[in-house]
């Protein structure tokens, strides 16, 4: 948890750093600070997290405005691992990839299909949150019986686009769980498809 008195000395460095601090905080640094430690808290930042992201908000060319603008809490919460992953769910390029990933593990998984109940069978073994946002997906589109079905070249691309806005949808709800996200960010790497 970041404290005032972390907040203060995160504020300190962004001023040692070369920035120039609005008057609103310079005249009352200690409610800033106190406000930054709500703030970042809020979004989950550990104190480890909000040090790196004053480093790298320094470490930012910013070639449009000298000096650089101070930052308010929100900017630094967006530089760090946990922001960074919300920002990608549920983006085109994540449901597209999942959406391989899902046509890849139900070839592999075959006639028995996947499973909530049997964790050999969920469709992203490695992490609970993308398998649930998968079955989300599945579930939304009729499941691998209409996937199995579907004519390739008629109905899979209109499937598929169901699929991928299900599962968007899913995910962006997910990015809005800081608990979610920190577990998305330690889960694990398993294939999706296990080896023979």
């Amino acid at each position: 948890m970041i404290t005032p008195r972390h907040a203060i000395d995160l504020l300190a460095v962004l001023e040692m750093g070369g920035l120039k601090p609005p008057d609103r905080i310079t005249s009352n640094f200690a409610a800033a600070a106190t406000l930054y430690a709500d703030c970042l808290n809020d979004h989950g930042v550990t104190l480890a997290e909000a040090q790196r992201a004053v480093r790298d908000y320094l470490g930012e060319p910013d070639p449009g405005t000298y000096p650089k603008p101070w930052p308010d809490p929100g900017k630094l919460a967006a530089r760090t691992p946990a922001s960074r992953l919300a920002a990608t769910l549920g983006s085109e390029s994540d449901a597209a990839t999942a959406w391989e990933d899902y046509q890849k593990r139900l070839r592999h998984l075959g006639p028995a299909g996947p499973s909530r109940d049997d964790t050999r069978r969920h469709l992203d073994p490695g992490d609970p949150y993308r398998n649930d946002a998968m079955f989300i997906a599945s579930a939304a589109t009729g499941g691998r019986k209409a996937w199995g079905v579907a004519d390739v070249e008629t109905e899979l691309p209109h499937l598929a686009r169901r699929w991928r806005t299900a599962y968007s949808e899913a995910r962006k709800a997910q990015a809005r769980e800081s608990d979610a996200v920190r577990v998305m960010l330690t889960a694990s790497s398993r294939p999706l498809i296990e080896a023979k």
